[in-house]
């Protein structure tokens, strides 16, 4: 796949940004290949805050947990809410370093055994924050722009799924774990406080969950397109929305007697509250995937044609079904297959026969 090219103006930020990098890299020294340390108190994790990244690294927490109980992680984020970690029991806190520099000098007192940072390739917020915590053992994802700034790097596929990645962590630390049965997690108690909420809210079965938003319109079925599919596959549908298509899903549970209404949910864990009420999930490329995958639920994925993107976010250990536009646009895939994957899908994952 070609990789496109940055505007002028693009490249000399990026250049700015490398120079700096390699500024703050001379001040604070490169450091050396060391071992492991044999007592791990205290972790540090760099993590991007969007709710699909926090649930991809939530399988190294609970594994790390697991492992060293008494260890404290400190999970920092550095632009939005992190709900998906505030919440996890295998977080000891979450540092908002949305002030950056005052955040690092006040954490540069606490010295970690180990940090790492997640991200695969080069950020300058997240090599500063490494440069700057004091950590024994300093752990990155290999690439070249990481050279000197990390005690050890991850060596990986660029393209290999990102859970996977964050969990070599465990290898490198010689952590022992089932691979077979790592996915994504949700946390305990407001997942408890979500499904309560929905507790009398009954549904007739089999039902399906759509997943009608994923915040840009090139990453969306259109509006006819999703009403042809319910209209079309004469199955019972609960739909999920973001605000900007809260006015669609009004629509379609209207007009649709096949369309069972729901409140608007308010959070990631009342939509999984609602989707692990359903036989199966369908969705394009969101969070929701990984939040299915958390839930062993069943799903259909609609991806773009970017399968190099796709083979580092599919879904993780659960049953899916994929189906990928020929385009850049999600409204490319062919609504009769996915009416046919659907029916095929259903008979599957319910056996029962269509309406």
């Amino acid at each position: 796949m070609q990789r496109i090219q940055d505007t002028p103006q693009k490249a000399l930020e990026r250049g700015i940004k490398r120079a700096f990098e390699k500024g703050m890299l001379t001040l604070s020294g490169r450091r050396k290949t060391r071992d492991r340390p044999n007592n791990i108190l205290r972790i540090a994790l760099l993590v991007q805050e969007k709710i699909g990244d926090q649930l991809l690294v939530t399988p190294l927490l609970v594994e790390l947990k697991k492992a060293l109980p008494h260890v404290a992680i400190d999970a920092f984020v550095f632009k939005k809410e992190a709900t998906i970690l505030a919440n996890m029991r295998s977080v000891c806190r979450v540092v908002y370093a949305r002030n950056l520099l005052a955040t690092l000098i006040a954490y540069r007192r606490r010295p970690y055994d180990v940090l790492f940072n997640t991200k695969d390739h080069p950020s300058t917020t997240f090599i500063l924050a490494s440069l700057y915590l004091k950590a024994e053992y300093a752990v990155g994802i290999s690439h070249p722009q990481h050279s000197g700034i990390y005690h050890a790097c991850i060596q990986t596929d660029f393209y290999s799924h990102v859970i996977e990645k964050n969990c070599k962590l465990l290898d490198l630390l010689n952590i022992a774990y089932r691979k077979e049965q790592v996915r994504p997690h949700l946390p305990q108690l407001p997942m408890e406080q979500a499904a309560k909420q929905f507790k009398a809210f009954m549904l007739s079965l089999p039902t399906i969950c759509l997943n009608i938003s994923a915040g840009e319109s090139s990453r969306e079925l259109t509006d006819a397109q999703i009403t042809a599919v319910i209209a079309q596959s004469k199955r019972q549908f609960i739909i999920l929305a973001m605000p900007e298509r809260f006015e669609l899903k009004a629509k379609l549970e209207h007009a649709y007697d096949q369309v069972t209404p729901t409140p608007q949910t308010q959070s990631i864990f009342e939509a999984a509250a609602l989707i692990d009420k359903c036989a199966f999930l369908i969705t394009p490329d969101t969070a929701l995937v990984h939040v299915a995958a958390a839930l062993n639920k069943p799903l259909i994925g609609l991806y773009r044609s970017d399968k190099l993107h796709f083979s580092r976010f599919y879904p993780y250990r659960v049953t899916a079904e994929i189906l990928h536009s020929p385009t850049n646009e999600l409204c490319g895939i062919s609504i009769d297959l996915l009416v046919d994957k659907i029916n095929q899908f259903a008979k599957t994952i319910t056996a029962d026969p269509p309406g």
